[in-house]
């Protein structure tokens, strides 16, 4: 492959191993070795070579030790039959990426007659935090299986809910290192967080198939004051996916339900509110099994009993209910 100068025959390179393309690497390790040639039929001076990525020297795409070129002018010879011998030598290169995604990145040989840049490729494997609008994505590589987020009123900190570790971080911002939560109680499976306006944070904790004799499912509040966290045991839930808190308190959950069918045939699933009061109140889906708890909204007292309710193609399960009209929320 010659130079773009198509008058001029002074660089000639040669690229090995899958065009220069280093494919998929977890972030941080380092790629395979890939050598560049090159053949030089005039004298040609060798000013530097670098390795480029992300747009900035030696960030993602790092020169290899084993290279040949040096910094010096390099002579081609004439054979006995008057052919010319290019000089030669050679740049090894490898592929570090910081974070994820596919990464472009290059490796220049910057000589006297001018600069010979081949183009490199490489993806990078692995968990991130993205942050919108950003020009690149925060990089965060302690996480085990991340499937929650919650970011506090000030945008200064970023709660992450991890099921593959079962814990909960919070992350600052500005920084790429995230801390662990002290919930003092488990969190074996924080599917869903939630921050209320003074910071107290809500854990979402579900009863995963894969895990052995998981906990029925349960909110944990952590105060911001640094006070004792405190648990509220919601056995009425089965498949809970999320959670969120509005300004008076109240916590909202979503639930697919035990029945849930991807089909949509016969949506089981509800919207459970809980007050700050403990009182719960179904919501139930729109279509599918009538005898849910509700439509006549009747109230439930999160956390006594098992206030559950009762779904079709399942045995009846026990609550116990409140005559208490529910909120008008």
């Amino acid at each position: 492959m010659a130079d773009n100068d198509p008058a001029s025959n002074t660089v000639t390179k040669f690229v090995y191993h899958h065009a220069a393309n280093y494919g998929a690497l977890p972030v941080g390790p380092l790629s395979s070795t890939i050598t560049f040639n090159y053949f030089f039929y005039e004298p040609t001076t060798i000013m530097a070579t670098r390795g480029i990525g992300g747009g900035v020297w030696n960030a993602e795409y790092h020169k290899a030790p084993g290279g040949t070129c040096a910094l010096k002018t390099y002579y081609p010879m004439a054979s006995a039959a008057g052919t010319t011998l290019p000089a030669s030598c050679t740049v090894m290169f490898r592929f570090q990426p910081d974070f994820v995604g596919g990464r472009p990145g290059a490796v220049q040989l910057q000589t006297s007659n001018g600069a010979e840049t081949q183009l490199v490729n490489g993806i990078g494997l692995g968990p991130q935090l993205a942050l919108m609008p950003a020009s690149i994505t925060k990089k965060v590589t302690s996480f085990g299986h991340a499937v929650a987020v919650a970011v506090n009123a000030a945008d200064t900190e970023i709660y992450i809910g991890d099921i593959g570790r079962g814990m909960v971080y919070i992350l600052p911002v500005a920084g790429n290192v995230p801390t662990e939560v002290n919930t003092v109680l488990p969190t074996p499976s924080p599917v869903g967080l939630a921050l209320n306006g003074a910071g107290d944070l809500f854990v979402l904790n579900a009863a995963l198939p894969y895990q052995t004799n998981p906990s029925p499912p349960y909110v944990l509040k952590v105060p911001a004051d640094g006070s004792a966290p405190s648990k509220l045991d919601l056995p009425a839930l089965r498949n809970p996916q999320a959670i969120a808190v509005d300004p008076d308190g109240a916590l909202y959950i979503t639930d697919l339900g035990p029945n849930f069918d991807t089909t949509g045939d016969r949506p089981t699933g509800f919207v459970l509110r809980v007050t700050s009061t403990g009182a719960g109140q179904f919501f139930p889906s729109l279509r599918g099994d009538r005898r849910m708890l509700g439509p006549d909204r009747r109230t439930a007292q999160a956390g006594q009993g098992r206030c559950t309710s009762r779904y079709a193609n399942t045995s009846p399960q026990s609550c116990r209910l409140s005559t208490t009209a529910p909120s008008s929320a």
